[in-house]
């Protein structure tokens, strides 16, 4: 099921930066916003609305912020959108740095006029601005818009990728003094996607219209490595294409979106296998080899579907998730469902739950490790393997609603109602539907269907009814137009129809004025009379008044009497008008008035009471109180005042009892709207309006001002927004209560503005006061605290935190409740803390400190989720590594936690491996060559055994997000033999030596040779081939052959064939050379392959340190590089790598989870070589850490206990400075 709540959902002030948008919902996204969103690794949803970005949690569904992008021309689209991936560097040198590579939620956002913001979302900050054209030296928005944005990391830091235009592709530096690097022209090619590789952080891959696919990776030197690719589109995609391009949307240098915005090439890199691409064109879904450059398959367009749009892959699963322009979603292979209408414009997958699903995956049996070989199983083999899991996407509708989709393949989630709330505002939308929104959580609270076209006006009749009008124009000769008036019930939420006719009516509804108390309702026509209704259960027409009227006000309710309940006030508003449920004061409970002006510039007041019409009778002011060009445009009216505009820009008000009146002149255009402030008893007699202009700016006045020019608020707090209505908001109970006023804008945004003028000094605008927003649930985002008390928070899940501390009154839509209020907390908080047998480290007095630092966020139940809550209680006591795996995990750092998930299983692998070369030193010399023979034909055999499901392992050690991290030999070799058959059908020279290549790195000699000697004898490679062929089938020689075979094999390498000379070292079986051969060579996957295919003990371990360093160091994937080390038994270069990135908590927390591993190891080796009745050791008489390495010393580990004591000490400092800060 889904779950869906309009994209300007759940928002809190912060205080930090942005009072301007602190109450701001935003318009819906749009099919000018391309379909750009992004889901950040901490499990924030962005996404472009018009010209700004939003910020919002999925798991809630509740907005957090709005960034607008200001323009100084017309609002400008917002078109991509991309999150910074984490910097492994922050944690722990960014606690007081303000340095903005250390700095958590950044945020790339670019726009159809070419600009780039970085911001920080947590201040609402614009860090740098990117403007090509300015870099250029060209006319502003010349070099086309920005068409996607994708975040590459070199050796500096994180840089920016960007589709400038039709077809350049640049990359920016984006620290302290942002620059272009790089720019690359695909003309005449269109781009359409970039996307980052997860297994290389530098590797980008970009597609265009055409099938143009471009690899590009940053070297060390500032210079691009470019590889040049031919994705082959179907021929009624090129034919649909060059359709287009004669009814191209837009010229250059207009991007593909605006260009072509129903032709949108997509595509994914796979998760799982390396160099594997998914591409969709609009009928054809491709899986591409970049390592062979050709399409490994092509799916055509599924029966039944509109043209795919995007496509996305499962982080776990060889699944891939792609939608449709016809608003379905399909699983291929074997699921679909359809999203209901309107069509979905973005989509984006949930990568944060899947390392969530590995933590509870390896915290059930990680107690439970086993020290022998695990064996791979065929995923194609074991369809269950997807029973009992859950996928979570997130998309947009073309309507604006966000759709949280929890995909499940045993169960479906079911959706949560939202409830309604007051204070509530009405909105109309062009759709026909009509938004409430909730005031106090600033939030769409329910939508209502009412009309087939645009909603041209609507009004609250009370507290719990909405009427609202649209029309069309007829379609048959006699022309006209059907007006349609309906009635809304927020309660039942039926809509009824009233005032219906059979024909077409000569005139348009022009407006519509409901009364205070909403009894009565004036429908005004455009050149017609005006009709008076009683809006009763049955609406009838009281009479039709055929006068000349330009505008209508009714009265609006005086301010109440001490002794009233100022909380029983009708608070409800719309755009147009606020309306109270109190009648006016000093009037007949049933009589209301309006006042009216004529074109010919003539006032007047009537009075309804009941079925009768009457003159009030007003005393009249003075003759030259009447306009010069006697067209008044807009009036408010309150007894006793009425204020009137006129289209010369004179605001003149008047007191209907009295005869009083003044006028002054705003030297603007022509007023549009004037609307009263809401009044509390001890408010002054005529108070404050604001004034909505013609040019759709506006400004407030004080009418008891001597000088209300003077001290007037010029369009406060909103630069730059045009203003298509504006109302205030009927919330203030006290006199020194701020007004609010509501403003719906040209970007289709609703905001709302606090105003507070403070007459001793001079009416200017005095900070926005943060108010508390009702939550319907709490935001547990915990990358939103402050930065202190996140890392806090860390260092407490870190340590290991009793279940019971996080009760609190929580709730969660992903989780049932579960966990109950909180009880008071006294006395020692270390008693929240787990009972540990571990050997201290650090100061043990900083996990009370910290937990009185982070109890105000406990309290308020901001920590964890019921859902997260479960899961942490579930493997708290599984293990350092699951604690320290769920931390990094909840702050979005995924490759850390991997790194922990990987480490039982990367210590236990050298353990093995070390203990087994010790027992069989003395022997292994004597029989290796002919063991490596009988291991190279046992592989060649039985390459289909080893995909038996019967010999199923660990499935989560071996597949998913986890294998990014592979380093077991069968792993290694499992995933290069799931390779061989996707390339048997492919053909040509270079796919042939390629395939060679596998087959020898795998040790399927046999198949290689058959491969070689299939070769042609009129090919260029004939004599090359067959040498080898001849060689790799005579390996069994010895000496001279060995030594002729070294000699040829090194001038291959030299003439650049250094593949062909590793055949020629594995068939002398000189496996050791030919992986440093293909290491030297830039082959590190294949020498991985080689190496698990042939090698053992030291000789393996040389290969995966060798390739740690070249990852650390190239592609500075620091947590990658550390389970390379761990597995190679290399434990000091991996102390000595995070001292390095300073990082003295993982280098602590390394510590610990190596002492718990390598102890339960040998306490289970000891006690199974122990006699009966003998003692097996316990860890509390190992007091001292237990490091499993001969070369680190005891001083170096009592070093980084004390390094990290005083980054403890430091931390807690500065979270004594930090305020607690939620939102």
């Amino acid at each position: 099921m889904a779950s869906c709540a309009s994209p300007s959902s759940r928002l809190h002030g912060n205080a930090a930066g942005g009072s301007a948008t602190a109450m701001m919902l935003p318009g819906p996204p749009g099919r000018g916003n391309g379909g750009c969103i992004d889901l950040s690794p901490a499990g924030l949803l962005a996404h472009g609305a018009g010209s700004s970005v939003v910020i919002s949690d999925p798991r809630t569904m509740q907005l957090l912020c709005v960034l607008p992008m200001p323009s100084s021309s017309l609002a400008s689209f917002v078109t991509a959108v991309r999150w910074v991936p984490p910097s492994s560097s922050f944690h722990a040198a960014g606690i007081d740095d303000d340095d903005d590579e250390r700095r958590p939620l950044r945020l790339a956002a670019g726009d159809r006029h070419g600009r780039i913001a970085v911001w920080d979302a947590r201040a609402r900050l614009v860090l740098h601005w990117l403007n090509l054209d300015e870099t250029r030296g060209v006319a502003p928005g010349s070099g086309g818009g920005v068409q996607d944005l994708c975040w590459i990391h070199h050796a500096s830091g994180w840089l920016l990728a960007s589709i400038h235009g039709p077809s350049l592709l640049c990359i920016w530096e984006t620290s302290n003094n942002p620059s272009v690097l790089w720019m690359f022209d695909a003309s005449p090619e269109y781009l359409s996607c970039l996307r980052r590789d997860p297994f290389d952080a530098r590797h980008l891959c970009a597609i265009g219209l055409r099938g143009f696919l471009l690899s590009a990776i940053p070297r060390p030197d500032s210079d691009i490595s470019l590889q040049e690719h031919r994705v082959t589109c179907g021929a009624s995609d090129i034919t649909e294409l060059q359709r287009l391009e004669k009814e191209i949307a837009a010229p250059p240098p207009s991007p593909a979106l605006a260009a072509f915005p129903a032709f949108t090439p997509k595509l994914c890199f796979s998760p799982l296998w390396r160099n594997i691409l998914y591409v969709t064109f609009p009928r054809e879904l491709i899986v591409f080899d970049l390592n062979y450059s050709t399409a490994l398959s092509v799916t055509p367009l599924p029966r039944g579907f509109g043209k795919f749009s995007d496509v996305m892959s499962d982080p776990d699963f060889d699944l891939l998730y792609c939608t449709h322009i016809d608003g379905k979603l399909n699983l291929m292979p074997s699921i679909g469902t359809i999203v209901p209408p309107p069509a979905v414009l973005a989509t984006t997958i949930w990568q944060s739950e899947a390392i969530f699903r590995n933590i509870e995956k390896q915290s059930r049996d990680l107690g439970q490790i086993q020290s022998t070989h695990s064996v791979i199983s065929d995923t194609n083999t074991n369809q269950n393997m997807y029973q009992g899991t859950m996928t979570y996407l997130t998309s947009i509708s073309e309507d604006g609603k966000i759709w949280s989709w929890h995909l499940s393949f045993d169960k479906s989630a079911c959706a949560r109602k939202v409830k309604l709330a007051v204070p509530l505002v009405a909105v109309g939308t062009q759709n026909g539907t009509i938004e409430i929104v909730d005031v106090l959580a600033n939030a769409i609270s329910v939508s209502f269907a009412v009309h087939s076209s645009t909603v041209r006006g609507l009004r609250w009749l009370g507290n719990s009814r909405l009427v609202s009008f649209s029309y069309s124009q007829a379609n048959d000769k006699t022309g006209g137009y059907n007006n349609k008036l309906i009635i809304t019930c927020l309660r039942s939420g039926l809509n009824r129809s009233f005032r219906v006719l059979q024909k077409p009516e000569r005139a348009p509804i022009r407006a519509l004025r409901a009364s205070s108390s909403g009894r009565y309702l004036l429908i005004l026509f455009r050149d017609a009379p005006v009709e008076v209704w009683a809006m009763t259960k049955n609406p009838m027409m009281l009479r039709s008044l055929a006068l000349p009227f330009t505008v209508l006000e009714w009265t609006l309710p005086s301010a109440p009497r001490p002794g009233q309940n100022a909380a029983s006030k009708q608070s409800s508003t719309s755009k147009e008008r606020s309306a109270e449920a109190t009648g006016a004061e000093g009037t007949d409970e049933t009589s209301e008035s309006f006042a009216f002006a004529l074109v010919n510039g003539a006032l007047g007041v009537f009075e309804v009471h009941g079925r009768r019409i009457r003159d009030f009778r007003p005393k009249w002011p003075s003759s030259s109180f009447a306009s010069a060009d006697g067209l008044v445009t807009a009036m408010a009216y309150r007894l006793p005042h009425v204020v009137m505009g006129d289209r010369s820009g004179n605001i003149r008000w008047w007191d209907v009892t009295t005869g009083l009146s003044s006028s002054f002149s705003t030297h603007r255009e022509g007023i549009r709207r004037i609307k009263f402030s809401p009044v509390v008893h001890g408010d002054r007699s005529r108070g404050r309006i604001a004034v909505l202009f013609y040019d759709n700016t506006f400004s407030i006045f004080d009418l008891d001002s001597a000088d209300p020019l003077a001290n007037a608020l010029l369009q406060p707090q909103s630069p730059g927004t045009l203003v298509l209505e504006l109302d205030w908001l009927s919330t203030r109970t006290k006199k020194d209560e701020p007004l609010v006023l509501c403003i719906a804008g040209a970007d289709s945004s609703f905001r709302l503005i606090e105003v507070n003028i403070d007459p001793r000094a001079s009416s200017i605008l005095r900070p926005v006061t943060t108010r508390e927003r009702f939550r319907p649930m709490p935001l547990c985002l915990p990358i939103l605290f402050p930065t202190a008390h996140a890392l806090a928070l860390r260092m407490i899940l870190q340590l290991g935190v009793k279940p019971s501390w996080f009760e609190c009154n929580s709730g969660d839509k992903l989780a049932s409740s579960s966990f109950k209020e909180a009880p008071a907390t006294f006395g020692d908080l270390r008693s929240y803390m787990i009972e540990t047998t571990l050997p201290p480290i650090g100061d043990s007095v900083v996990a009370e400190l910290l937990l009185k630092v982070l109890e105000p966020y406990r309290k308020d139940g901001f920590i964890l989720d019921d859902g997260r809550a479960k899961l942490y209680s579930a493997i708290v006591n599984k293990g350092t590594c699951a604690r320290f795996a769920f931390a990094a995990a909840i702050f979005g750092d995924i490759q850390e936690a991997l790194f922990w998930l990987q480490l039982p299983q990367a210590l236990h692998h050298y353990l093995d491996k070390s203990t087994s070369r010790s027992s069989e030193k003395g022997s292994e010399s004597s029989v290796h060559y002919h063991s490596e023979q009988a291991s190279t034909l046992n592989r060649a055999s039985s390459s289909t055994e080893r995909s038996a499901p019967e010999n199923m392992a660990k499935v989560a050690e071996n597949c998913g997000q986890l294998s990014s991290m592979a380093f077991r030999q069968e792993q290694l070799w499992f995933n290069a033999n799931e390779r061989i058959p996707w390339h048997e059908k492919l053909d040509g020279e270079e796919a042939l030596q390629k395939r060679v290549h596998e087959l020898v790195s795998l040790g399927n000699l046999e198949t290689a040779v058959s491969l070689l000697l299939s070769t042609p004898p009129e090919g260029s490679n004939f004599y090359p081939n067959a040498l080898r062929a001849v060689v790799l089938s005579s390996a069994v020689s010895r000496s001279l052959h060995e030594l002729a075979v070294k000699v040829v094999a090194a001038n291959m390498v030299r003439t650049d064939k250094s593949l062909s000379g590793t055949h020629l070292l594995c068939a002398v079986g000189r496996y050791q050379e030919a992986c440093s051969q293909l290491q030297d060579a830039g082959c590190w996957v294949d020498a991985a392959t080689l190496a698990a295919s042939h090698l053992h003990g030291s000789d393996y371990a040389r290969v995966l340190q060798r390739w740690g360093d070249y990852i650390l160091r190239s592609e500075h994937n620091m947590w990658r590089a550390l389970i390379l080390y761990v597995a190679a038994g290399a434990l000091p270069e991996a102390l000595e790598t995070l001292r390095k990135n300073q990082r003295p908590d993982i280098a602590a927390l390394f510590l610990l989870a190596c002492h718990e591993i390598y102890s339960q190891i040998t306490t289970e080796s000891e006690s199974s070589d122990d006699t009966p009745g003998s003692g097996s050791p316990t860890l509390e008489q190992s007091p001292k850490l237990r490091f499993p390495s001969k070369n680190v010393d005891d001083e170096d580990l009592i070093a980084v206990s004390e390094v990290f004591g005083h980054y403890q000490q430091k931390l807690i400092h500065v979270c004594m400075d930090a305020e607690p800060n939620v939102d």
